[in-house]
């Protein structure tokens, strides 16, 4: 199935994250809890900013995580520290936090910097975890 791979995989992922903290709320207790499946990040993360403006005034209150998953298709995830070009860091904490829950998990990982070579020759996985400057 085209995409099956790149969004088709993400859009899984988000839904069973979503499955798995409905039917387990102490996990994250006293916490509010949303996801989205915004679209074009290929031309500039139009869905993404769409979605920030549509809720700025919202998301500058709230203490808000962010954690965007792309081809989800190998064993071992890659757990990005910097957007493609380098100029935008990840939060180390969510770095760090998703590190850790995909240990506990027992789920195979790296920690890297995103790198255009690495996306052209279709590396695993490529997760990242940031937190949304306001």
């Amino acid at each position: 199935m085209p995409g099956a791979v790149d969004n088709l995989s993400a859009c899984a992922l988000a839904v069973a994250m979503c499955r798995f903290l409905a039917e387990n709320p102490p996990v994250f207790p006293l916490t509010q809890k949303s996801a989205s499946s915004p679209r074009s990040e290929e031309v500039g993360l139009r869905g993404l900013a769409a979605l920030r403006g549509a809720h700025l005034d919202e998301l500058k209150r709230l203490d808000v995580r962010l954690l965007n998953t792309e081809m989800v298709a190998y064993p071992e995830i890659s757990i990005l520290s910097s957007e493609v070009n380098g100029t935008v860091k990840n939060s180390p904490e969510m770095v760090n936090s998703v590190a850790a829950a995909a240990q506990r998990a027992g789920v195979p990982y790296k920690v890297k910097p995103a790198s255009i070579e690495r996306q052209a020759t279709r590396a695993p996985s490529a997760g990242l975890a940031s937190r949304p400057q306001h």
